[in-house]
């Protein structure tokens, strides 16, 4: 009678855990702000407004690691370059992401993601007078590469929806690629690389299928 009673038990508990573990499709959209770090003399700190949308997919059943994509949108703090003049700063990332997690949590599923870009960029816009006075326009993008990693905790309050939030450091470098001057590429001024740390706090949603 006890070892039925066990096995009755066991059952729902181990259909949870194998439809935790089953191959599922998720996207995510999250927002939040990024400190970037930039390697000059002084270290000047820049503020960046993130938008995030991510997809995975979960292949492997009973393996809780997910694999996917991100786009991520990053409105550069104007006030914080440290440069004067500048009408619009900001950020494209397209990366790879790798998410893993711990399953059978109370409550919250802790969890860890992983981002590699595949393409990022870092655009400043801004005007000022060449020398003969005249307003130009000048438009400076440098590659952003390296990696991100990130923890955070997702809440389910119904089915297939998760409230998330998360945190992360960028171990990223900053290179410039390309100048134009009134719309016409140029050389560059300074090819020199830099080191672009960073840390993140972002909250989303993520919906599960």
């Amino acid at each position: 009678m006890f070892l039925k009673t066990v096995g009755f038990l066991a059952i729902p508990l181990l259909l949870l855990h194998a439809g935790s573990a089953l191959a599922f499709v998720d996207g995510e959209v999250l927002v939040g702000n990024r400190w970037y770090q930039l390697d000059t003399t002084p270290k000047e700190n820049v503020t960046s407004q993130e938008i995030m949308a991510a997809a995975h997919i979960d292949p492997i059943p009973f393996v809780p690691v997910s694999f996917g994509a991100d786009v991520t949108l990053g409105t550069l703090k104007k006030g914080d370059l440290p440069y004067s003049g500048i009408s619009q700063a900001k950020t494209f990332e397209a990366a790879l992401d790798v998410m893993a997690w711990i399953p059978m949590v109370p409550v919250i599923t802790p969890y860890v993601r992983v981002r590699l870009p595949v393409v990022g960029t870092w655009t400043e816009e801004f005007t000022a007078p060449d020398i003969n006075g005249n307003s130009v326009k000048y438009e400076a993008t440098s590659k952003i590469s390296g990696y991100d990693l990130h923890v955070g905790a997702k809440w389910s309050p119904i089915p297939l929806v998760r409230i998330m939030a998360e945190v992360g450091k960028g171990m990223e470098t900053l290179k410039p690629d390309e100048y134009k001057v009134a719309g016409t590429k140029t050389s560059i001024p300074d090819s020199k690389s830099q080191d672009l740390g960073s840390s993140l706090f972002m909250v989303g949603v993520e919906v599960g299928i």
